[in-house]
């Protein structure tokens, strides 16, 4: 697995190491117990590789350094749901 040490421009945050693995995804139709929807697929087995991911959220000013670099998309709602005053009106964007 290839390690970055940075993230356009920025030092990575602590990672934390999910290890591979498999699991049963999907619906059991010979178990009584269980109602298969008609879109979900027949029980299968997935294996995933091992991955690692940030132990902390990404926050808002190394997503702001990603739009401003070019590597990511700048947010398309400035509002919040959980606020009652629009980021917006404040002069805000989400991510600044």
């Amino acid at each position: 697995m290839r390690r970055y040490t940075q993230w356009y421009g920025w030092p990575l945050s602590e990672e934390v190491l999910i290890p591979a693995g498999s699991f049963q995804m999907g619906c059991d139709s010979s178990n009584p117990a269980e109602s298969c929807s008609s879109d979900e697929p027949p029980l299968h087995t997935v294996t995933l590789p091992s991955q690692a991911i940030d132990k902390y959220e990404v926050t808002n000013a190394r997503y702001k350094a990603c739009v401003d670099a070019g590597g990511c998309t700048a947010p398309e709602i400035v509002g919040s749901w959980t606020r009652r005053e629009s980021l917006a009106s404040l002069g805000r964007h989400v991510f600044a």
